[in-house]
């Protein structure tokens, strides 16, 4: 296990639980804090099954414009906690949580009620992930073994597995 890249650029965002499970594979505690107009309540990951193989993995996020809601969570959180190194563009900056409602009708309507902010405080709406590495190219235009966002994150893996002691 050299490394991992998770690729999420053009990612709309998912399922709260989703996201949940899934940072579970690389981080643990507090990751941020979920707000509203009257509450706020901090976001608790407990490790998953895949921590203890997964945590001291190199891993590098690839990010786009349109990296989306809960996956710019995930992508901040990593980032935020030193786990992952980003690459890519800014993010789009529309992470609150939206919760369906269902009319008399049975038409459905969505509310935005929820922001995310990181443990410092940084709230991602409007303002997006900051990558690490900025590479602004559109990744469709190369094939995989070419392509620069990938190339830049196999270097940054290369970089940190380095500089770990071996087993």
């Amino acid at each position: 296990r050299a490394g991992l890249i998770v690729d999420l650029s053009g990612n709309g965002g998912g399922w709260r639980n989703v996201l949940q499970g899934l940072l579970a594979n690389f981080v643990q505690g507090d990751v941020g804090m979920f707000y509203s107009q009257d509450n706020s309540y901090p976001f608790t990951i407990t490790a998953g099954p895949l921590y203890e193989s997964l945590k001291d993995v190199p891993l590098v996020v690839l990010v786009d414009q349109e990296t989306k809601s809960y996956a710019e969570v995930f992508t901040a959180a990593l980032q935020a906690q030193g786990r992952a190194q980003v690459v890519g563009v800014k993010t789009a900056g529309n992470t609150e949580t939206i919760f369906a409602y269902d009319l008399d009708d049975g038409s459905r309507v969505w509310i935005a009620q929820e922001g995310f902010k990181l443990p410092d405080g940084s709230d991602l709406e409007g303002r997006g992930v900051q990558p690490d590495q900025v590479i602004n190219v559109d990744w469709s235009r190369f094939s995989e073994a070419r392509d620069p966002q990938i190339t830049a994150a196999i270097g940054l893996i290369r970089q940190r597995a380095g500089a770990q002691p071996k087993r």
